[in-house]
């Protein structure tokens, strides 16, 4: 059973486990990849919800992610690191 975090929609796994959007399997860290650090998206935030189809993405939900990046940006980054090192480590042993 998913554990809640202090924002709406961003849950954990377990309480040491990387956050994500609860009914999906999207990662705060992905969101943060895919739309910037910055504040400012533009369309970018609306063409990500209109990728996953039949409301499986909603605004609220992508709004809600990076709300709690602001809030947990050290935490963030660590697993946004260790995500490219991991990535890395599985490139180098193809």
């Amino acid at each position: 059973m998913p554990i809640q975090t202090n924002h709406q929609y961003i849950v954990r796994r377990s309480l040491d486990s990387e956050p994500y959007i609860d009914g999906t399997k999207i990662t705060v860290t992905f969101v943060v990849n895919e739309l910037g650090r910055e504040t400012n998206f533009n369309g970018e935030l609306e063409n990500l919800v209109r990728a996953y189809p039949n409301g499986y993405l909603s605004k609220e939900k992508v709004i809600s992610a990076l709300a709690y990046y602001q809030d947990h940006k050290e935490e963030i980054e660590i697993y946004i690191a260790e995500n490219k090192r991991d990535a890395g480590k599985i490139f180098k042993t193809r």
